[in-house]
């Protein structure tokens, strides 16, 4: 029997993560699940239908969502990041401070910023090797210190009009944030799914001994995906500041839970080795439609924390069994 050439079977780790990177059950089971408690709050709550509703649901979605995208590729490669909403936070308070001099000085700072803050994180992360999750939680407080130290106990307000007017402005009738979001995740979605270094961090989750004695480059792996986080967290400041024409420094203190929740939901495993942009996004979708739909139902804001808790614990109980049957 002749052998099968090596070109025609891929690695364990790469076909896995080609596999994993498309719609996987899990997210399809959470869509249908969030698409009949829709329909059960819309006929409770007919205003959940209504546009204005949606624009207050995928705008805060799609800026959760530009975090919940690096933190799939993150805790793919088997790490985390914990620092997200601290890099939002002095993201914002920076570039609000700059939105006098306009709308370019404000997304150059706050773009600046992130990758900054990023670029941190991957440095000790990366290259010295430090530990992800003793890393970013340091950062986390170390960046909300900043924030709050530069934002004080107040707000900026003084920004550009034109970019504020961006945050009103529905384009084909969806915010803009929530284009934004969708060609990111676009994007993204083809680098870890179609190029050589998403296959590397695919098999850098899966096995980061291996990958090491295979000669992939873990060090800078790590670092562009920190890297890539921190631009994403600038660029959601960035749109967290059209939406509310203010700036706060605790403005990214809420955004971590939803944003790793999401990413847990659409069925990407914690301990990394593949990923779902797909499933991300009907995390996203799950838990901002739960979250709003509670909210119009009168629900209080401690319960819909308690609700949503429940659905990310049901989520991960559901990877489990999954995990349990392939065995």
């Amino acid at each position: 029997m002749n052998p099968t050439p090596a070109s025609t079977t891929p690695s364990p780790a790469r076909r896995r993560f080609r596999l994993d990177g498309q719609f996987n059950p899990q997210a399809a089971i959470l869509l249908l699940l969030s698409l009949a408690f829709a329909i059960f709050t819309g006929v409770r709550q007919p205003e959940f239908w209504s546009a204005e509703n949606w624009q207050l649901l995928l705008s805060p979605l799609a800026e959760t969502g530009l975090l919940a995208l690096g933190t799939t590729a993150i805790i793919a490669s088997g790490g985390i990041d914990l620092s997200i909403g601290a890099i939002v936070s002095l993201a914002g308070v920076l570039a609000a401070g700059a939105g006098p001099h306009g709308v370019a000085a404000l997304l150059l700072v706050a773009l600046a910023a992130g990758l900054a803050c990023g670029a941190l994180n991957g440095l000790l992360i990366g290259p010295l090797g430090w530990p992800p999750i003793l890393v970013t939680l340091g950062a986390m407080i170390f960046f909300q210190g900043l924030a709050l130290s530069f934002g004080g106990g107040g707000g900026y307000s003084h920004i550009p009009p034109a970019w504020a007017a961006l945050g009103l402005s529905p384009w084909a009738g969806l915010p803009p944030a929530f284009w934004i979001f969708a060609l990111a995740a676009a994007a993204l979605g083809v680098a870890l799914y179609q190029s050589a270094w998403g296959r590397e961090i695919a098999a850098i989750g899966a096995n980061p001994a291996a990958a090491r004695v295979s000669g992939l480059p873990l060090a800078a792996r790590r670092f562009s995906l920190y890297l890539l986080q921190g631009g994403l967290c600038g660029l959601a400041a960035a749109l967290m500041i059209a939406r509310l024409a203010s700036a706060r420094a605790d403005m990214g203190i809420n955004l971590m839970l939803p944003a790793i929740a999401a990413v847990v939901l659409g069925g990407t495993p914690i301990a990394g080795g593949s990923s779902s942009i797909a499933g991300t996004a009907a995390g996203l979708l799950a838990f901002y439609i739960l979250r709003n739909g509670l909210m119009l139902q009168g629900v209080s804001p401690y319960l819909q924390d308690a609700a949503a808790g429940a659905l990310l614990i049901a989520a991960v109980a559901a990877y489990q069994w999954r995990m349990k049957s392939k065995r």
